[in-house]
């Protein structure tokens, strides 16, 4: 069955820009949680939301945020609630048995992990070669098989990109650590 595969918003900025609300945003990636709620999103109503980095960043300020730090999924879905009147299914915990339970096929989440719990040159590290901390991606589960596909905001947006890669559920489980915001995915 095929489902809606959303536009891969990337977190990265090759210049600094002004916010709505006046403050500096500085050159650099810190927006991994948004733009991956909103692929979640777009995933479950496609056109919900702007798949673009300024939404992301509008979201994250609806969500209380400055443009510089952490987010949490749980502020960022609530912002998105009020904001698109939608949101997850559900939040899940960090246990991976209770994400990979939840993400059934036909599902997607935006979920924190650490790409550093990878060997090094593994695909999801391909963007974060160095960085040893939290991370946010969006994945979709399409079918039964222990895979899914996964769409990581640091990937370079645009023509000629790769929108997202297949992942072993295995890698997965490493991969997770943290908190995961669970989607519908709509039908082609």
């Amino acid at each position: 069955m095929p489902y809606v595969i959303p536009y891969l918003i990337s977190e990265r900025e090759p210049v600094g820009h002004r916010l709505p609300d006046g403050e500096w945003d500085p050159a650099g990636a810190e927006d991994c949680v948004p733009c991956s709620v909103l692929m979640g999103l777009n995933a479950l109503h496609p056109g919900i939301a702007p798949a673009t980095k300024a939404e992301a960043e509008a979201l994250r300020l609806a969500a209380g945020y400055t443009s510089q730090g952490a987010t949490s999924i749980e502020r960022i879905v609530a912002a998105a609630q009020k904001r698109y009147g939608i949101g997850a299914i559900a939040i899940v915990d960090d246990q991976f048995r209770n994400l990979w339970d939840a993400l059934k096929p036909g599902h997607g989440a935006a979920i924190i992990g650490r790409p550093a719990n990878l060997p090094a040159g593994h695909p999801i590290r391909q963007y974060l070669k160095t960085f040893t901390s939290f991370h946010c991606t969006y994945v979709q589960r399409r079918s039964s098989l222990t895979k899914v596909w996964f769409m990581d905001p640091m990937a370079p947006a645009g023509p000629g990109f790769q929108q997202g890669y297949w992942v072993r559920q295995a890698d997965l489980s490493k991969f997770y650590v943290g908190a995961g915001a669970i989607f519908g995915i709509a039908q082609q």
